[in-house]
């Protein structure tokens, strides 16, 4: 049984190992990216079933990897988690992730609701 495949951005290597231990322990695969570039490359040659996003990255914005996703036909409905260790999204943050439908956690955050989270997005069963 193939196992849901979530493609994790972030520029901390700590948090892409975090994500990537948390979430396969649940029966998630995941793909790691640590800049805007490598993620826009995974989604236009992999199959994924969700995203998970920094705001910050080096460079860049997440936001930008979000905006793209909503761009194309092909991922326009693919589930979206920003998980940020900004304490304050600025308003214009705030309105380019409402607009484009994604749900936003703060670091630290709990892998459990993390994970319960993408369940229910991607129609899970509860473990």
């Amino acid at each position: 049984m193939r196992h849901p495949t979530i493609l994790a951005v972030d520029d901390e290597a700590v948090i892409l190992r975090w994500l990537a231990q948390s979430l396969e322990a649940v029966g998630y695969d995941v793909i790691p990216a640590a800049d805007v570039e490598s993620a826009l490359a995974i989604l236009r040659s992999s199959m994924v079933d969700a995203l998970i996003l920094d705001v910050r990255l080096v460079g860049r914005s997440g936001l930008d990897v979000l905006e793209f996703v909503r761009s194309q036909h092909a991922l326009v409905n693919l589930p979206v988690v920003i998980l940020t260790g900004v304490s304050r999204l600025t308003e214009d943050q705030e309105e380019v992730i409402r607009r484009n439908e994604a749900y936003v956690f703060y670091k630290p955050t709990a892998s459990s609701d993390l994970a319960a989270t993408l369940d229910r997005l991607l129609n899970r069963q509860p473990r």
